[in-house]
């Protein structure tokens, strides 16, 4: 078999002088946008409800998300050593759509329900399926940074310092997020 490049050259590169810059290419970028999704009600939505006073959904989101990260930690195990290949792009970007509709309705609740109308009943099953979907579409980006021979880990600690950047952005500027605080 030939092996892929690690990187698709840019002409950036050429601006800068000698050097060229590499960029990263599918299965990288899939890591770091899963990573973020994954870490950014950690990091910004929590705060975002605590400062609109939305205290007793915070903690219920807070709960919920936490409890479902155990359970999908679990469920990713298991589905990687029974599924080891990825799924068709097409069925991995129809997960990433419905990952989005989940995250989107769990948001809707959390901001927008009447007092006492967002409950952990609710907000467990619908972050546990938000994240459950999301799985093989991590998948996609951890096999092929590992086929390309690409430590994974690094593109998920971007994934991490993008979302601590956002929430820490939102708390020292609140105007700039759109944030009415």
């Amino acid at each position: 078999t030939t092996e892929r490049p690690r990187c698709l050259p840019s002409r950036v590169g050429a601006l800068r002088g000698a050097r060229t810059v590499m960029l990263p290419t599918v299965g990288p970028c899939i890591v770091f946008v899963c990573q973020f999704m994954h870490l950014l009600p950690s990091y910004y939505q929590l705060n975002a409800l605590i400062m609109c006073g939305r205290k007793d959904e915070e903690w219920t989101f807070r709960s919920s998300m936490l409890q479902a990260q155990v359970l999908t930690v679990l469920a990713e195990i298991a589905w990687s050593a029974l599924h080891p290949r990825t799924l068709p792009p097409g069925a991995c970007a129809l997960a990433a759509l419905l990952h989005a509709c989940l995250q989107g309705l769990h948001l809707t609740l959390a901001f927008g329900a009447p007092q006492g109308g967002y409950r952990y009943g609710l907000a467990l099953p619908l972050q546990l399926a938000a994240l459950l979907v999301l799985i093989p579409v991590t998948q996609v980006g951890n096999n092929d940074a590992l086929q390309r021979r690409i430590s994974p880990a690094r593109y998920k600690m971007l994934g991490f310092l993008a979302a601590v950047v956002v929430a820490v952005a939102s708390l020292l500027w609140p105007g700039a997020l759109g944030n009415p605080r």
